[in-house]
């Protein structure tokens, strides 16, 4: 029987992943998982080696994972195909309870734990995979006894069930509503080109009018920029309901998720998912993740405050009302920064289209890194948008491939992100496995002319994602579980982050024109860039720093206050929101970011800041040295992207800077510190 879920070939398939093949790769996939490990156990303890115990045991499970990459990113983008959005609960659970159960495993354990004991003698890499495997054990719980590590794995599984349901509710949800506008005038303010993309809209379903739907690239302009304030009501309050009642209410699945973290970090020994989570990261524990977060808050709040008042002012300048409404916040911002820097991002979308942007994307990671895209339009994605690329080095290796998968639409998560469908390292046989990524983006789709036309923000998420893609290509591990982004989680944004500097640079603006031969971005618009970049810092800090907040405070404090979510919600932010005279409900039903089925930020979500302050500080080397200079280009690869997990973060964030980070690099990046 063809298993093309198993299939490794160089490129995917996406024809051949069917929906009814599923069931039976997995079973195939645990089943030659169960054998590859079986072959461990069978070594005498006085035989186990490093090369037969743990890299053979890092290379057990990669089967199963790379199956569900797949099927991953078929539910995330393809929710639209019926048989994706309904695959079987029960599918899964076999897949994370056949994980659950390694991790419990005593024979396989005291294996592991022979060679822990022995790993000073080893390289450095060896030494760091003995640690995070042997950590792994004990995180999943294999010093338990059978009563506690039966309910560990029964928790797990309920977790990614929970998880599964709750970002299907949101998908569901998110394309459950829509509002058509006929009247056209009551869409004033809103530029013209995001009017033709809601015309287009209308155009798809066969309606006369506009449709506005709460995909994000349909929801933010409407806020931004819609002057009837009704409107913007009903959109701001159906966006921030979703998933808080009817069939697609996530409330309870939250509490239940909570309530099993909790109960998973107690049975392991900790007072709180926090704790449990932050103990092998960077932050080292989670009174420290809440210290940063709270220090961060109390520096900018001063800002925070004025910022407020501007736009309360503006407010009552306007319209005679100072009372501020959640669906006023951003409309009031853009009005604001049109006025004092005339300045409206729809408008310099005519400087990046989208062919231009990707030769402009490809040629600045070829000038940092050596690399080069070539499109390959013979390989067929998950969707008829999908465009893949193989990337070649100088001497034309092939170092890997990526999916890019760009436009809003249904059935598709909101946002932007990278996952991989293939992980790379050196398998037994000496073969170095290449990596498969996969970015993906909710831009505005081609409109009437056929070309997808980038804002500058959109620019910032292309090249963020595309950041995260150099660490999975340009990794240089042999061992899977310390190859690209498998580091510390509160360094895995640093990558990411600190690619949106270039889309901020002279040298980036000037490719435009100098290789897409077209009409280059005036001085004048370039400095309403820059200027835009701190325009509201403080504002937009704070509403990351809330989301932060709300996640730790969920997560070490949430239970026990036997409050409702809202309410809970609501008294942990008092002092990071807006003094709004209409209550909100937190996004939290629908914030998949807490609540993913793979890469979670759980207890992590304060990672962004911490990742910026880290980015802040080593894109100063660059532009101390020039942003394309090339030693400081390949240190920064051979510190960091070539790395992965294979030393502690803090080492290698050392080894690129020569020294620790500095702590107020954000602070002074955006404007926000007082000299």
């Amino acid at each position: 029987m063809k298993h093309p879920f198993l299939c490794n070939e160089e490129i995917i398939n996406f024809e051949e992943l069917k929906p009814e093949c599923i069931a039976s790769d997995i079973e195939e996939g645990i089943k030659i998982c169960k054998e590859n490990i079986q072959k461990i156990k069978e070594i005498p303890i006085n035989q186990s080696t490093f090369e037969n115990t743990i890299r053979s045991f890092d290379n057990a499970i990669i089967p199963l994972k790379d199956i569900m990459y797949k099927i991953n990113i078929l539910i995330l983008c393809r929710s639209d195909i019926k048989e994706y959005s309904i695959i079987s609960e029960e599918i899964f659970s076999k897949e994370v309870s056949f994980k659950s159960s390694i991790y419990t495993d005593n024979e396989l354990f005291k294996l592991i734990e022979h060679n822990y004991k022995q790993k000073e003698i080893l390289e450095f890499d060896q030494k760091q995979l003995v640690e995070k495997i042997y950590n792994d054990f004990i995180d999943g719980g294999v010093q338990l006894n059978d009563d506690q590590k039966n309910k560990i794995i029964q928790l797990k599984e309920e977790i990614f069930k929970l998880s599964k349901k709750y970002l299907s509710n949101v998908i569901n949800d998110t394309d459950n509503y829509s509002l058509l506008i006929e009247d056209k005038n009551q869409l004033d303010g809103i530029p013209s080109n995001i009017l033709e993309y809601y015309f287009n809209e209308a155009q798809k379903r066969k309606l006369k009018g506009y449709l506005i739907t709460l995909q994000r690239s349909s929801y933010l302009p409407l806020i931004k920029y819609c002057k009837n304030e009704e409107i913007r009501k009903e959109v701001f309050i159906q966006y921030n309901s979703l998933c808080s009642k009817g069939e697609y209410d996530n409330t309870n699945i939250i509490n239940k998720v909570l309530e099993r973290r909790q109960e998973i970090a107690k049975i392991l020994g900790h007072s709180n998912y926090s704790e449990y989570i932050t103990k092998r990261r960077m932050i080292k524990n989670s009174q420290n993740a809440m210290n940063f977060i709270e220090d961060l808050h109390n520096k900018i709040l001063p800002f925070f405050k004025k910022e407020v008042e501007e736009i309360i002012k503006y407010k009552k300048e306007q319209t005679g009302n100072s009372k501020l409404k959640p669906w006023d916040i951003n409309f009031y911002i853009e009005q604001i920064k049109q006025k004092q820097l005339s300045f409206n991002e729809e408008e310099i979308r005519q400087y990046f289209p989208e062919p231009i942007v990707f030769k402009v994307l490809f040629e600045v990671y070829k000038r940092l890194y050596g690399i080069t895209f070539c499109y390959n339009k013979t390989v067929k994605g998950w969707h008829k948008d999908v465009k893949y690329y193989d990337i070649t080095n100088s001497n034309k290796e092939r170092l890997g491939g990526v999916y890019f998968d760009l436009y809003s639409r249904k059935g598709k998560r909101a946002g932007g992100f990278h996952d991989i469908l293939r992980t790379n390292y050196l398998n037994e046989q000496g073969i170095v496995i290449k990596p498969l990524g996969v970015v993906v983006c909710n831009f505005l789709p081609p409109n009437n002319d056929g070309i997808s036309y980038f804002s500058h923000s959109e620019l910032e998420t292309l090249f963020h994602e595309s950041g995260h893609l150099m660490h999975t290509i340009l990794s240089k591990q042999r061992f899977a579980s310390l190859t690209g982004m498998n580091v510390e989680w509160d360094f895995v944004e640093l990558p990411s982050q600190i690619m949106e500097n270039w889309i901020f640079e002279k040298e980036v603006f000037h490719l435009f024109n100098e290789i897409g031969g077209i009409k280059e971005i005036p001085p004048k618009i370039y400095n309403k860039i820059i200027q835009s970049r701190v325009f509201m810092s403080a504002y937009y800090m704070m509403r990351q720093l809330k989301f932060s907040k709300i996640d730790l405070e969920l997560h070490q404090n949430y239970i026990q206050s036997n409050l409702p979510l809202d309410d809970f919600i609501a008294l942990v932010t008092e002092n990071y929101d807006c003094p709004f005279s209409s209550p909100s409900l937190s996004i939290i039903r629908h914030f998949s970011h807490l609540f993913n089925l793979t890469y979670c930020y759980a207890s992590g979500y304060y990672s962004y800041k911490w990742a910026e302050i880290l980015e802040a500080d080593a894109f100063e080397l660059f532009k101390e040295n020039g942003i394309f200079n090339h030693l400081i280009a390949t240190k920064f690869k051979t510190s960091i992207l070539e790395m992965g997990g294979s030393k502690p973060a803090n080492e290698l964030f050392k080894e690129f800077r020569g020294r620790d980070p500095d702590p107020s690099a954000l602070l002074k990046k955006l404007h926000l510190i007082n000299y």
